[in-house]
């Protein structure tokens, strides 16, 4: 795929759209990212937490989705919920344009102003050997917090593993003040990358009236 000049971000929803992910992730997704089965997409999308980034012909530029999860047991959270930003992925062409990024504050923003997580933590998952993601996770208001490493029975086979034989990923937790800044940037999105490309945003839940969402965002970062 090439740059295009313009594309769309929306929710996914329907069944064919939800297969077309999966068929994107078995094509694009290397053994640094974790792989996500059909009925888990399809919960995604029936949560309205699975997003793309598209062409005018509807080919898939980008994934991201938010997901869900729990604290892991030995740990001062163990049990709690939590929600993780995860399979987020740009073609080669589109890497280095702002189209993830903008994918991703989509996620966030919808995320916060469809669920509000109260004291629930908001994570993203690195790859310790995937260096890729991380100045990006730190663009939009993550920070490193340490490592977890899931047992090796429930890791994928398709996964990476270290001389341990372990999967080890760096975590990023979400900064809630950073929200002030994602409130700022709806407000002032102008619909054009720093490429040139156009990008419209398919969400109108949040984008119809950005001065509300922005405000929402913003009484929520204020939070302690």
């Amino acid at each position: 795929m090439t740059l295009a000049a313009s594309y769309t971000i929306r929710h996914v929803r329907a069944a064919d759209r939800i297969e077309a992910v999966r068929v994107f992730y078995e094509a694009h997704v290397d053994d640094h990212v974790w792989p996500r089965t059909l009925e888990e997409l399809s919960q995604l999308a029936e949560d309205w937490c699975l997003f793309e980034a598209v062409t005018e012909d509807g080919s898939i530029a980008a994934t991201c989705y938010a997901k869900q999860d729990e604290e892991p047991p030995d740990t001062p959270r163990a049990g709690k919920a939590r929600w993780e930003i995860g399979g987020l992925y740009a073609v080669q062409a589109c890497r280095g344009t702002g189209l993830a990024e903008t994918l991703a504050t989509i996620a966030i923003i919808a995320l916060y102003v469809q669920n509000d997580p109260q004291d629930e933590r908001l994570i993203g998952h690195v790859h310790e050997f995937n260096t890729k993601p991380r100045k990006l996770l730190e663009r939009l208001g993550f920070a490193h917090d340490g490592q977890e490493i899931p047992p090796s029975h429930v890791v994928p086979p398709n996964m990476k593993r270290n001389e341990k034989g372990e999967v080890v990923g760096h975590l990023f937790v979400f900064q809630l003040k950073h929200l002030a800044a994602l409130a700022d940037w709806l407000e002032t999105y102008a619909g054009v990358l720093p490429s040139g490309a156009a990008v419209r945003l398919d969400v109108s839940m949040y984008t119809k009236d950005r001065s509300r969402t922005a405000e929402a965002l913003r009484d929520i970062a204020k939070r302690p």
